[in-house]
């Protein structure tokens, strides 16, 4: 009975728990030449793939020309856009003619954007809405919420 206590209170992963104590931190070594610091080291920052093209104006315009890329990377400043043209309007209109790919958080951000805007008693009219967009649409769905149902009719 003993042998069997002794593998019940055998813990395999045990060794991680050591490996993962933190190693004492080296002592300070002062520089050789104390007149010339070192600076800092600067993380690097990965740069967005491709960002949205700033509008050519921050005032609402009525119209939103979509870029190539609608990707997560690009969702914020996607929204960004659309927030602006939230200004009480009864229609915007939004040029998807360039879309050559697009991901579901921009779809979402599109999405939110028509229901606020539906909500406000405004509509989305959609100006020449690429393939790839029409693609995305139609995989999640969100065609009617877009006001997109024929986009499914635009791939066959």
């Amino acid at each position: 009975m003993a042998d069997h206590r002794e593998r019940l209170n055998h813990d395999p992963l045990a060794w991680l728990a050591e490996e993962a104590a933190p190693e004492p931190a080296p002592a300070a070594v002062e520089p050789a030449h104390p007149a010339s610091p070192t600076p800092p080291a600067v993380p690097a920052v990965a740069e967005a793939p491709e960002a949205i093209t700033p509008p050519r104006s921050a005032e609402p315009s009525g119209v939103v020309e979509l870029e190539e890329m609608l990707t997560v990377a690009q969702a914020g400043d996607l929204q960004g856009v659309l927030l602006r043209e939230l200004d009480g309007r009864a229609e915007v209109v939004v040029d998807g003619s360039r879309v050559e790919r697009v991901d579901a958080a921009a779809l979402q951000v599109l999405a939110a954007f028509s229901a606020t805007l539906r909500h406000q008693g405004g509509q989305i009219t959609w100006q020449r809405p690429s393939a790839s967009l029409c693609e995305g649409v139609t995989l999640t769905g969100l065609g009617e919420l877009l006001g997109l149902e024929g986009c499914a009719a635009h791939l066959r």
